[in-house]
Formats: C-alpha cells, structure tokens, sequence
C-alpha cells in the first residue's frame, strides 16, 4: 500500500515535472517568432524595403497569432492540447526553414503569416495545461513563475539570433533555432501529462477534472464572451500588445539607427527588456495573491501607469548612453511583461467559466496581437512619416489607456478568491 508520504512526493514531483516541461516548451516557441526582428536590420539593408514594408511582414504574423489563439484555445478546450501544441512546434520550425531561403516580399509575407498560427497554440493550450495541476489561490504565484518562460525564451532567442547573424547573415536566423524548437517538440511529447489523471493521480491537491467541452465551438465562444471581466482584460491586453510588440518589432532597430551600434551591442541592450520581465513576472503574481487577495487589477493599474512613466523617460534618454538606455528599457519590461503576464494567465484562469480556460485564454491573446499587428506596421508608417518621437509616444499614450481599461477589473471583489460553486467544484 502507497503511503501517504509516498503520494505527496509523487504529487511533488509530478506538478514540477509538468511545470518544467510546460516551461521549456513554451520558452522553445520562441526561438522561431522573435528572431526577426533581430534578422530585420539585414533585410532592410538587403531589400532596400521601407520600415512600413518590413513592418507588414512583422504584422502578418501577429494578425494570424490573433487569429490562431481565438480558434485554437477553443479547439484546445473541445479536444484537448496535447497533439496541438506538437502540431504547432513542427510547423512553425519548418515555416521557419522556408522563410530562410525566399526572398520574395509575397512570400515572406505569407510565410510568416503562417508561422504567427503555428506559434499561437502555445500560450492557451500550455496556460490550460497548467491549470489542470494548480489551484485557484496559488495561480498569482505559479503562472508569475511561469511567465518567465516566454521573457527567457526571448532573450534567448534574440541572443542565439543575433550570434548567428553576425557569422553567417540575417539568413542564418532562420536555420539554426529550428534545430532546437524541434528538439523542444520531442522533449514535450515525452515528458508531458495533460491532467492529473492521465499520470495515475488524483485527489484534492488538484481542481476538479473535466472532460473536454463538446458544446459546439461557438456555444464555447458565447460563454466565453458572456463575462464582463473577460472582455476588460482582452481591452487591457490590446493596448499592452501594441506596446511590448512596439518594443520587440522596433527596439534594435531603433538604437542601431539612432546610435549608429552594431546588431549585437543593440541586441544586448534591448535584451534586459524581458530579462527583467521575469523579474516583473514574478512580483506581480505574488503581490496580487499576498497583497491584493487575488485582486489582479490593481496590480496592473499600478504597473501599466510606471509603464507610460518609463516610455517618456526612455526617449529622453540619449541613445549614446548605452548603460542607462539599457537600464530604462529592463524597468519597461518589468512592467510590461508583470502586467501582461499576470492577466493572461492568473487573471483569465481566475475569471474563465467553468471548462473554458482555453478558450477566455486565447480571447484574450487575440486581443493582445490585434494590437500588436497595428504596433507592427502601425509603428512603421509613423517612424516613416513622423519620426521615431511620435512612434514612441504612441506606446507612452497606450500604456495610459491600458493602466485606465484595468481600473475597471475586479471591482467589487473583496480580495478573495472565487468560492466554491455549489456543486462544489472548484471554479476554473
């Protein structure tokens, strides 16, 4: 007979395995979606493209991100996630191969639309994943952790894209990360459980298992739109998005054109943006559940108005002073990426209806892309015509907006955590 010493430990290991596994894989997705904007100077030099151009090939991927999030979370949730995810880390590495070696402006366009729905079944089916193995009142400080897959997986991804560029061309930034998303896909269909049961365990360490939701997919988006606090973070996602991917899409580009830097010393700049996201990540989860009660709103109010703060100060700062231009753009990252990876993942597991936090997740990060697809060729027309100033205050003014969406969430929320509905099962 197991003891039940025997049984925490196994629970224990099993809830960080999953949490290892979830995290390496999202990390490996991007790998194949940041590095072009580290790839972006060199084809603007080869191309002689203008940056609204360069800029529309960055929203394509962005626009089918929007879309592929809102159809996948609710394919996720009707079927599970498992097999979708590997479909989505084969794709987007062999997506990635072809885009290394074509050269016309249609087809990159297309391709790289086509990576944008390959990667977009990672963050909800990886957030529902999580949920089946964490409760309620720890997901502020689980999905803080969490979160810093996709900060590092950045970093990552830029510094492995940049290393690559500077010995074989932009060209190489496409060949060589698709090794290792590959290898990340085989790793993922190894190691991963979906839920408790399917690793032979249950019990009250864990919420209450579901079988998929086999309601028809629009009655799954109907229940999923029918929650006010859902639709404030989708808002408040949309104008972060159009921010960070301002950020991500235009950052190197911005310092190596205005300082006149090599790719790598920008590179390195702008890689403590979300390097101290992790940071940001974290304390944002663990103030909203220790400080806040769970109250996630207030925490982003809080960071999204630093955020506006901080973009001003960022575009005073001489580009020449590589060390503090470095240091404003991790305390940007810490407050975007705390912001955006406390809604998206512990405040949409925390206000999604029962079954269907696939679904509410990936709503919410069709909303973050939409407005990062007007970020992407959005930010390029405006550098185009105005300048860089009014590219920059735009995401100073959004930053603004979004700090005044999240004002409205969790009103009327006394600070605890949702109780139990009266079947009993624990709320998802």
């Amino acid at each position: 007979m197991v003891s039940l010493t025997q049984v925490k430990l196994m629970v224990k290991y099993w809830r960080i395995r999953t949490f290892a596994t979830m995290w390496i894989t999202y990390a490996a997705f991007y790998l194949c979606r940041t590095n072009f904007s580290v790839a972006q100077p060199g084809m603007l030099e080869e191309f002689s493209w203008s940056k609204t151009q360069v800029g529309f090939i960055a929203s394509a991927m962005l626009a089918m991100c929007a879309l592929g999030q809102l159809v996948n979370g609710l394919l996720g949730d009707r079927y599970g996630a498992k097999r979708l995810i590997l479909a989505g880390m084969i794709g987007s590495a062999v997506v990635n191969l072809l885009f290394g070696f074509s050269s016309s402006f249609v087809v990159l366009l297309v391709l790289w639309g086509l990576n944008g729905y390959f990667v977009s079944v990672g963050w909800p089916l990886c957030v529902k994943t999580m949920a089946n193995w964490f409760r309620s009142e720890e997901r502020g400080r689980v999905m803080g952790m969490f979160g810093t897959c996709y900060m590092l997986g950045h970093v990552i991804s830029w510094l492995l894209a940049a290393l690559v560029v500077r010995y074989t061309g932009w060209r190489g930034a496409f060949y060589i990360p698709p090794i290792f998303l590959l290898a990340a896909a085989a790793h993922f269909w190894l190691r991963v459980r979906e839920t408790p049961r399917e690793a032979g365990l249950e019990g009250s360490e864990f919420p209450a298992e579901r079988p998929p939701e086999r309601a028809g997919l629009l009655r799954i988006l109907r229940d999923t739109m029918e929650k006010r606090e859902i639709w404030i973070i989708a808002v408040t996602s949309l104008l972060i998005g159009f921010v960070r991917w301002g950020f991500i899409n235009w950052g190197i580009t911005y310092i190596v054109e205005t300082s006149e830097s090599a790719i790598g010393g920008a590179t390195i700049k702008m890689a403590f943006f979300p390097l101290l996201g992790c940071a940001g990540a974290i304390a944002a989860g663990h103030v909203s559940d220790t400080v806040f009660g769970a109250r996630r709103g207030p925490v982003a109010v809080i960071g999204l108005s630093a955020l506006a703060l901080c973009i001003l100060i960022f575009r005073m700062v001489p580009v020449h002073q590589g060390v503090l231009l470095a240091a404003v753009t991790a305390v940007i990252g810490f407050a975007i990426y705390g912001t955006e990876s406390l809604l998206a993942g512990a405040a949409a597991q925390d206000h999604a209806a029962a079954n269907n936090v696939s679904s509410a997740t990936g709503f919410i990060d069709s909303f973050s892309y939409t407005g990062a697809v007007f970020s992407g060729f959005g930010t390029g027309m405006l550098i185009d015509t105005f300048g860089w100033n009014a590219a920059i205050y735009s995401w100073m003014v959004a930053a603004a907006l979004g700090a005044f969406a999240a004002s409205f969430l969790d009103r009327g929320r006394n600070g605890a955590v949702p109780a139990p509905r009266p079947n009993g099962a624990e709320p998802v």
